[in-house]
């Protein structure tokens, strides 16, 4: 049986020689890219220091897909968002969109690039000019991004952009003000306002943090609903790991500006990786005991640190959740780790991945089969339940010993072994 010892991760680095494919490309076609994309603030006019809060991200988002960007407050997920919407300058990396490098130059540009890149807010109560009617919010992106239409067309798509996100019948709410409307009702407003410039990319920034829990589900079965009918490529960008796993097809989970972890929604919150990871989704409330493993198998050597006094942003080489590692050493607080390929749709940036392993909800793991019968390649392997079956009852309930591809046929070439992890993390 295969060793993953001290040097686990140049190990687990030869296991797998594919490229790393996002399971959201299966969705539709590439619309956005990021690529290394960096931004890094000055620390006053005058002061030499600097706070990098976003290092090298790279993702893709995919027509009808959702990809959800994790992470506490902090980590650099609003200011990604800032960037792709082209609010905020990045100081390098690049941003595709439709295969072309986003240049925004002027006001016209800018206005080119939202009509096909549009962001929806966490705050329902400030993002809607409370002095303005429903009317008026709507209409005046439709005159903006539709000029051709003639009044009359602009009157229609008013109350269908109402129809599309729900608030019907629509005459009921198009002359109220924000005020006369529920927060739920807002942030509906919000969605069909976006919606207006008829984006290909929207970026929904905690769109359902602020909103009563008895109607945030309503919100995202809106969303999935829209992004079908509108062929949107959506970014979800929340704090709550458990919604990412019931919304989106890709997770990406960020910690100080860095990516640390990727993968299909259902692996990443049912078998997680990275500590962080395991750290989000032990303390994430669930009513089918989401993580419960993760804690009944922590130690007091297990334990993650408390968060230390200060910004992680504030760290410029290394891993940024160095202090609050149980794994932490030297090289950590030194050299930044690499995003690590570990299977074709799974990512980790961790020096001590053996450990990780070792310390997380993982019981089993597949060995792949070289193929020649002499060499066995130990590979992270989990099942992800398709979007479009989050209403079965057996929804969230992954076998990582079930061996079925998400196109449901069976894969001969894999058998799953136990595994055992000793008192210094090592799996046998």
């Amino acid at each position: 049986m295969p060793l993953v010892g001290e040097k686990g991760m140049e190990y687990l680095s030869n296991t797998y020689a594919g490229d790393f494919v996002s399971v959201a490309a299966a969705r539709g076609r590439l619309v956005m890219e990021s690529k290394d994309l960096t931004k890094v603030y000055k620390l006053g006019l005058t002061s030499r220091d600097y706070i990098s809060a976003v290092r090298q991200a790279n993702f893709a988002l995919y027509e009808k897909s959702v990809v959800a960007l994790v992470g506490e407050s902090g980590s650099g997920k609003s200011t990604i968002a800032g960037l792709l919407a082209g609010q905020i300058p990045k100081t390098s990396g690049d941003i595709i969109l439709n295969g072309q490098p986003v240049s925004i130059k002027s006001n016209r540009s800018f206005r080119a690039y939202k009509r096909e890149v549009q962001m929806v807010f966490q705050d329902p109560f400030s993002s809607l000019n409370a002095i303005h009617k429903v009317r008026h919010h709507l209409k005046r992106p439709i005159e903006i991004h539709q000029p051709k239409l003639k009044r009359a067309a602009v009157e229609k798509e008013v109350f269908s952009l109402l129809s599309q996100v729900r608030l019907i019948p629509s005459d009921q709410f198009v002359d109220k003000f924000p005020y006369e409307l529920s927060g739920g009702q807002r942030q509906r407003v919000a969605i069909a306002r976006a919606l207006a410039a008829r984006p290909k990319v929207l970026l929904a920034d905690e769109p359902v943090s602020m909103l009563d829990v008895s109607i945030r589900l309503e919100v995202l079965s809106l969303l999935d609903d829209l992004r079908d009918r509108f062929s949107l490529a959506v970014l979800y960008i929340t704090h709550d790991i458990a919604s990412a796993r019931y919304f989106a097809d890709e997770t990406i989970v960020i910690y100080g500006g860095d990516i640390v972890e990727r993968g299909p929604s259902e692996d990443v919150t049912q078998t997680p990786v990275h500590p962080y990871t395991q750290l989000l989704v032990s303390a994430a409330p669930d009513p089918d005991a989401l993580g419960s493993s993760i804690r009944e198998a922590k130690t007091a050597n297990q334990v993650t640190k408390p968060r230390q006094t200060g910004s992680a942003l504030t760290s410029t080489a290394g891993c940024r959740f160095t202090p609050r590692c149980p794994f932490a050493d030297e090289k950590c607080a030194a050299e930044m780790p690499p995003l690590l390929t570990v299977s074709q749709h799974r990512q980790v940036a961790c020096w001590h991945i053996d450990k990780a392993i070792a310390n997380s909800i993982f019981k089993q793991i597949p060995v792949k089969s070289s193929g020649t019968g002499s060499t066995e390649n130990v590979t992270l392997h989990g099942t992800h339940a398709p979007l479009k079956n989050k209403q079965d009852s057996n929804y969230g309930s992954p076998n990582v010993s079930d061996m079925t591809n998400s196109s449901g046929h069976g894969t001969n070439s894999q058998t799953v072994v136990s595994e055992r992890a000793s008192e210094d993390g090592t799996i046998a």
